[in-house]
């Protein structure tokens, strides 16, 4: 016993020669929008940060020693993007001067090192993003020059991928609109659809997703070179029949295929029930709805309106003929106490409400992930648990000890082994605390790549660029069992689409795929088809009669005409007969006279 007393005196008094530098992490919250619990505003979104915050607290809680969170939250309703990228301006200056020491001169981390017996702390920053396009690369493109890591939990521009450009910013989108349009683009490709309506949702009130899907899809488009767009402007603002019927029409004149882009799911099933009634339930139209809802998708709500027996026949006649595209199973069972906490937190400390209906939000889910996520990169739990050995070395290996009577022989033998492990630990310490001393923002976000962290709502896994995988899903209805088949699935590798083991697509038209035309040009193709082939006949009968009738006549010509050889030589004058006659000579005395009998003399 008085040896291992003896190795912890000298186990304290190593502890105190060495000084330890140490890292503080700053989790930036840049948010910009309010008012909306469909949008990506600072209730929402912030509440879910929050929440996973507060539960990666109780789970690592040696790291929120050293982590502090500074909120960012502008206020407005119906903010455009590009004016919500003019405030992530304004935030980032503010981020830059807090980077800055009083003096305002602003340490680079590889300033030299601290005199011995100082203790001094490092501040490293992330910054959690929930923006549009343009004000992720605006993040980006001021992280890549301050070296600070970037996680965008709602945006999946394909231009953040570009590494030399945004090192540091990683696209978490749990939904990427740039597989979205891949997706579109490779189904066009496959049924030989080369003109489609692209119908983007106008209303002021869906924010920036459809904005966003949409151009994500005209540069994806712009790529392939293989597919035309035809716009077709569309406001559900009203959501009125009459509305809805004018775009449909629109659509009908241009192409059999429909693309629709809304982030309500009603106004999807409002524009197939009047596609219904204007019966283009026929086999010759398709349509695709895009999952850009910031909470139950279209699959999903028509999947519960059927088992409630709640689907009305006109939706369900014409379900067969569109495709729903969605992303990875989420289960929301596994995370309802984490949506209802995130509502609560909505309520208590933004003073919004989100209705029950809202609550499966994958946009609050994403936010509720990526700051998880962080927690679990950042977190330094074998580092932590040194540093409490070094402190506490018998409660970090005694504390799952059962009582019984040889406690107190396990309790001397654990402390000593503490001695021996913590000499290691000490040494993985400093290394560590050496690494994020160093660390930069690059470095930071390569800790990502192509790493599965598992999640209890879906597993988040980052490829090895930093982006989140995110799989795109081609689903059908079936009238049969009144439920979604998945019979498409994008591959993104290839960027192509690969039919699903075991499913069969069900397509209740005369021919599939149908084609891409309007069918009322392929009607009116018909007609004249009909009438050029008529009048074809026609001119072709008219011309065999008049050739006919010019050959018979010369057939009859020749038949009536008779010539006589003369011999000169025995030629003499004689009485000419009635007609006429032709008398020319041919050489050797000899002459030809042609008789046509009737001819005047």
């Amino acid at each position: 016993m008085s040896a291992v007393m003896f190795l912890l005196f000298c186990w304290n008094i190593l502890c105190e020669a060495v000084v330890i530098r140490a890292v503080h992490i700053r989790v930036v919250m840049i948010i910009a929008g309010s008012g909306n619990p469909r949008s990506t505003g600072y209730e929402p979104m912030g509440s879910a940060y929050d929440v996973a915050l507060d539960r990666a607290r109780t789970r690592y809680p040696g790291l929120f020693r050293n982590l502090s969170v500074t909120r960012h939250f502008v206020a407005g309703s119906n903010l455009t993007c590009e004016e919500a990228a003019a405030e992530t301006t304004i935030a980032l200056g503010q981020l830059l001067l807090n980077r800055m020491d009083p003096d305002g001169i602003e340490r680079p981390p590889s300033e030299p090192a601290v005199p011995n017996g100082v203790r001094r702390e490092r501040e490293f920053q992330v910054v959690l993003s929930p923006g549009c396009g343009l004000q992720e690369t605006t993040l980006g493109d001021f992280a890549r020059e301050e070296d600070i890591a970037v996680i965008a939990s709602a945006t999946s521009l394909a231009l953040l991928n570009d590494k030399r450009r945004f090192p540091t910013v990683l696209p978490f989108s749990g939904g990427s609109f740039n597989n979205v349009a891949l997706a579109v683009v490779a189904m066009l490709q496959r049924f030989g659809w080369r003109t489609f309506n692209l119908v983007c949702d106008s209303n002021p009130g869906t924010g920036v997703m459809v904005e966003a899907a949409c151009g994500a899809l005209r540069q994806v488009i712009a790529s392939a070179r293989t597919v035309n767009t035809v716009p077709v402007l569309f406001n559900s603002v009203a959501n009125s029949t009459e509305r809805i019927t004018s775009m449909l029409r629109e659509c009908d004149n241009h192409s059999s295929v429909t693309v629709l882009a809304s982030v309500d799911p009603r106004v999807y099933i409002a524009i197939l029930e009047t596609a219904f009634q204007m019966g283009m339930a026929d086999g010759d139209h398709a349509f695709i709805v895009l999952p850009l809802s910031g909470n139950a998708q279209f699959k999903e709500i028509v999947s519960d309106l059927a088992v409630q027996k709640q689907l009305s026949r006109s939706v369900k006649a014409i379900l067969p003929f569109t495709f729903a595209l969605a992303f990875d199973f989420i289960n929301w069972t596994a995370v309802s106490r984490d949506m209802e906490q995130i509502a609560e937190r909505s309520q208590a400390a933004y003073n919004l409400t989100i209705p029950p209906e809202l609550r499966q939000s994958p946009l609050m889910l994403t936010g509720f992930e990526t700051a998880s996520v962080l927690c679990q990169a950042s977190d330094l739990s074998p580092v932590q648990c040194a540093v409490q050995c070094a402190s506490a070395p018998v409660q970090c290996m005694f504390y799952n000890v059962p009582k019984s009577r040889y406690r107190r022989v396990v309790r001397n033998l654990s402390v000593f082994l503490t001695q021996i492990y913590s000499l290691l630990y000490f040494k993985m310490l400093h290394e560590n605390l050496e690494h994020l001393w160093n660390m930069s923002g690059v470095g930071f976000a390569k800790q990502f790549y192509n790493r599965v962290f598992p999640l209890p709502s879906r597993d988040l896994a980052v490829n090895a660029i930093g982006g989140r995988i995110s799989q795109v899903y081609t689903h059908q209805f079936d009238n049969q069992t009144d439920t979604f088949q998945t019979v498409l699935l994008l591959n993104l590798e290839t960027k192509n689409l690969s039919a699903v083991n075991g499913t069969v697509m069900r397509w209740y038209g005369s021919v599939f795929p149908p084609s891409d035309q309007p069918p009322r040009f392929r009607q009116g193709v018909g007609r004249l088809t009909v009438i050029a082939v008529a009048a074809t006949t026609a001119i072709a009968v008219v011309l065999l009669a008049a050739f006919a009738l010019f050959g018979w006549r010369i057939y009859r010509s020749e038949a009536d005409i008779s010539f006589w050889l003369l011999d000169g030589e025995s030629l003499r004058s004689s009485r000419r007969p009635p007609g006429t006659g032709n008398l020319s000579w041919i050489g050797s005395g000899t002459y030809i006279f042609t008789y046509i009998p009737g001819g005047r003399p």
